[in-house]
């Protein structure tokens, strides 16, 4: 399992309010016996833009989901947005199943 891609879009308020208030972010994927590695980051963070998309670094995912407990955790550096401010987060995984065995 990998994260193919993640995206950050402001969903309120619906107008007036982009991510210029913020000036990079990261993601991090941590777990029980693993260490805490990188998962997508945006530095910078492109100007005057109400969505963008992060690079992802397609860390494999296997060993963080399958611990008892995983964590996703941010670091940001900006400024306080002139708005309250929604933003929706959109990852998409590639999973690669193995199925053993027959279907009848």
């Amino acid at each position: 399992m990998r994260l193919v891609s993640l995206r950050l879009d402001i969903t309120s308020p619906a107008s007036g309010q982009n991510f210029d208030f913020l000036s990079a972010i990261a993601f991090f994927a941590s777990a029980d016996g693993q260490p805490e590695r990188s998962l997508a980051t945006s530095d910078p963070v492109p100007p005057g833009v109400r969505g963008f998309g992060c690079k992802t670094s397609r860390l494999e995912l296997a060993p963080y989901v399958a611990a008892p407990s995983m964590d996703v955790t941010t670091t940001s550096t900006g400024k306080r947005p002139t708005h309250e401010t929604t933003i929706r987060a959109t990852l998409v995984l590639d999973v690669d199943v193995n199925v053993s065995g027959l279907l009848d």
